[in-house]
């Protein structure tokens, strides 16, 4: 279990893993930082994952200097053959070399999940697994008029991308995903509901 530290402070890491029938449980207001210059992962695979963030005190997963120096990014936030239940969390300068978030196999529910300043995309990639996500945001952070009709431009190549799953996505938005879809489903069930993909190339892609 992670609890809030009194001063604020972080919790540093240098890579997690829960495996087997082990659950990892953070509580409102813990912060996880990974070591400076790391890109080290949180792996969830076999376990479980709690998240009890709150509206005042969301929980936290950054790099160890955040915005300094221009952001220093870290690993991914991956689950697999997993369960979670995730409230107010926020996942910053996550997706070094892989996607920032990466579902396979597992069981997933997100209430106010952000992720904000990803390096990789997509932001979100989810295979097989059941997903429920509502009231999230999904965020390029890149400006994307920057990006529209200059085919040498950097940025994300897709937002959220969803294959072989079911899913249900409520009251969310992706936006600024300059080079490609915002939303991808390949061979998904999927519920959409007050969905908004904003200041993205493309919209929706649907692939059966």
């Amino acid at each position: 279990i992670l609890h809030k530290d009194r001063w604020g402070r972080p919790y540093i890491f240098d890579g997690v893993e829960i495996y087997g029938n082990r659950t990892l449980k953070m509580e409102a207001g813990s912060k996880l930082s990974t070591l400076s210059g790391n890109v080290q992962s949180i792996n969830i695979a076999g376990g479980q994952l709690i998240v009890e963030g709150t509206a005042q005190e969301p929980v936290i997963m950054d790099s160890q200097f955040g915005d300094q120096f221009g952001g220093s990014h870290w690993g991914q936030l991956r689950l697999w053959l997993a369960t979670a239940s995730m409230r107010h969390l926020t996942v910053r300068h996550a997706g070094r070399f892989d996607p920032p978030l990466s579902v396979r196999r597992s069981t997933v529910s997100f209430d106010n999940l952000a992720i904000e300043y990803p390096s990789n995309s997509p932001i979100g990639g989810f295979d097989e697994s059941d997903v429920f996500i509502e009231n999230s945001v999904f965020d390029g952070n890149l400006p994307v008029q920057q990006c529209v009709d200059n085919p040498y431009c950097f940025g994300l190549f897709s937002g959220l991308s969803f294959s072989n799953s079911n899913v249900v996505l409520r009251n969310s938005t992706v936006r600024s995903i300059p080079s490609g879809p915002a939303l991808v489903l390949s061979n998904t069930r999927a519920f959409l509901d007050n969905v908004s993909l904003e200041t993205s190339k493309i919209g929706l892609q649907a692939v059966s």
